[in-house]
């Protein structure tokens, strides 16, 4: 079981696949509150929902998604703390989440304002070291 260094944060999910929505519920559970959406638009509403009363301090962002692409959530995400007079250094970290392995979709998302990136599948190992990488820190033991 992960022990989080800091305080709980609340994670958006935003995956139109209840699968892999799912799993990273059951992986992120026990480190962080998860909130669901499954569309571009259902996520957009929550995060700026959100952002004034208890922000999200991560985002799990499929890449293709019914309504928008993970890239448009993503620019809307950014677009959004700007309006709303949030730093690049405060601003919620945004992990892309997708089955696609094109280098080219890495390299916009990354443009975009991405932090992280994961292939799927993965697993909650695969999933922590890269939060860790990306900045959010806690200790995981998987035995």
């Amino acid at each position: 079981m992960p022990t989080y260094i800091h305080e709980r944060f609340r994670t958006l999910i935003v995956d139109d696949d209840p699968v892999s929505r799912s799993f990273l519920r059951d992986y992120l559970g026990d480190i962080s509150d998860c909130v669901e959406s499954k569309t571009g638009q259902e996520a957009v509403d929550a995060f700026e929902a959100a952002l004034s009363t208890d922000p999200f301090g991560l985002i799990c962002l499929d890449t293709f998604l019914p309504d928008f692409s993970g890239r448009e959530v993503l620019q809307r995400v950014r677009d959004i703390e700007l309006r709303a007079g949030i730093e690049k250094d405060e601003s919620t970290i945004v992990v892309m989440t997708t089955a696609a392995s094109d280098i080219k979709d890495v390299l916009k998302a990354m443009n975009k304002g991405c932090d992280g990136y994961i292939k799927k599948p993965f697993t909650q190992e695969q999933l922590f070291t890269e939060l860790n990488r990306v900045g959010i820190e806690f200790s995981w033991d998987p035995t």
